[in-house]
């Protein structure tokens, strides 16, 4: 990967390489792992304290979670489709 390279790009890559490890999301994972990111990141690493930066940084955190789930659970049901075919 350079920095050239779109980033959807490199993020499929990323998504591809963690499916080719074994790991897998579920729904389970898609609401809970966001949750966990955001009060992680809003509690525990003090961005309560850093006002509404604090907030929107954790916010975003835990959205980056969500999606890094929500394709990996994407990519597992769109191969399943396509071996069914």
């Amino acid at each position: 990967e350079t920095a050239a390279q779109p980033v959807g790009v490199i993020s499929y890559a990323m998504w591809e390489d963690m499916f080719d490890r074994g790991e897998r999301a579920s729904l389970l994972d898609l609401a809970v792992h966001p949750v966990g990111r955001f009060l992680r990141a809003y509690l525990l690493q003090g961005g309560v304290l850093d006002g509404r930066f604090g907030f929107v940084t954790s916010a975003l955190g835990g959205y980056t979670a969500f999606l890094k789930y929500a394709h990996l659970w994407a990519l597992e049901h769109a191969r399943r489709t396509d071996q069914r075919r």
